[in-house]
């Protein structure tokens, strides 16, 4: 392994924090990467030696090659498929819990690497029931955890800790139309307007964060923010080490973030406006706004 070059494929800014953690703590010597600047954020961020490679150069250059995960966008996808005419060895990181096989689809053909990587038990279980058997499933350490705890430790407990709220947006509607073709059974903006409407049930929260999704667009919640004048709420850029250090509360649908704060011990907030809509995050003893 030593010996191989490595080449990473990353579109994915959740893939991209699992995959960088990753490489990070297994100290390989260097890689060359495919990605775009939002994913090469994550591997700057954790100081790993790797040059920025094209994608048809990296399908030429590389000996074993690793992918995250996209929904809208096809780099990972055209990667595997071409990588797998030419018998290379491609591994798959599943950061995680929903639309498992669609990951894989491209011009609706399916696309499936050597072995997919879970980092979970949940993620590694489901995985062995949905795809197919010659594909191996792997259960592997997370290290964006063991990276995520030592961030967060960077930064101190504020007096009005347990008074924030952090609400994640999620482009929920776009990411179902581009995989099943139709319209989800509620919106980003449904959701993003039931918190504001309800977030007063609870009534230790006195300060609203907004984290906008790398994929999402800020303006689409911009209006809203206005009509909710009697509400103290504020656009943030900040890490989500920082947020989750700072912020008691966290807020949203099913973000990812949602599964690292259960760990910091974060009260987690769903914010799924429909009565019959499950949430796809394994965390049990998750607060539902809607039954408060």
């Amino acid at each position: 392994m030593n010996n191989k070059k490595i080449v990473l494929f990353s579109h994915d800014p959740g893939g991209a924090q699992v995959m960088s953690s990753y490489f990070h703590f297994s100290k390989k010597n260097f890689l060359h990467l495919c990605c775009n600047n939002k994913t090469e954020i994550f591997f700057k961020e954790k100081k790993i030696k790797y040059k920025k490679i094209k994608f048809n150069d990296a399908i030429k250059y590389g000996d074993i090659f690793y992918t995250s995960t996209s929904w809208n966008n096809d780099l990972e996808k055209r990667a595997i498929r071409e990588l797998s005419k030419k018998n290379k060895k491609i591994v798959s990181f599943i950061d995680g819990w929903t639309n498992y096989k669609e990951r894989f689809m491209l011009q609706k053909k399916y696309y499936f690497p050597d072995e997919i990587w879970t980092f979970d038990r949940y993620a590694y279980n489901k995985c062995l029931r949905v795809f197919p058997k010659y594909i191996k499933i792997k259960l592997k350490e997370n290290y964006f955890y063991k990276f995520a705890k030592t961030k967060i430790s960077n930064y101190q407990t504020k007096k009005n800790f347990k008074n924030k709220c952090t609400f994640f947006t999620e482009p929920l509607s776009r990411t179902y139309q581009k995989i099943y073709n139709k319209k989800p059974e509620y919106s980003e903006i449904e959701a993003f307007k039931f918190f504001l409407k309800n977030i007063k049930k609870i009534p230790d929260i006195k300060l609203i964060n907004i984290k906008i999704h790398p994929n999402d667009k800020k303006y689409k919640y911009l209006k809203i923010i206005k009509k909710n004048h009697d509400l103290k709420i504020k656009i943030i850029n900040h890490n989500i080490f920082k947020i989750l250090a700072e912020s008691y509360y966290l807020a949203s649908c099913s973000s990812s973030v949602m599964y690292i704060g259960k760990k910091n011990n974060n009260s987690l907030i769903c914010t799924i406006p429909k009565k019959k809509v499950l949430s796809p995050l394994p965390i049990r003893n998750m607060k539902f706004l809607r039954d408060l």
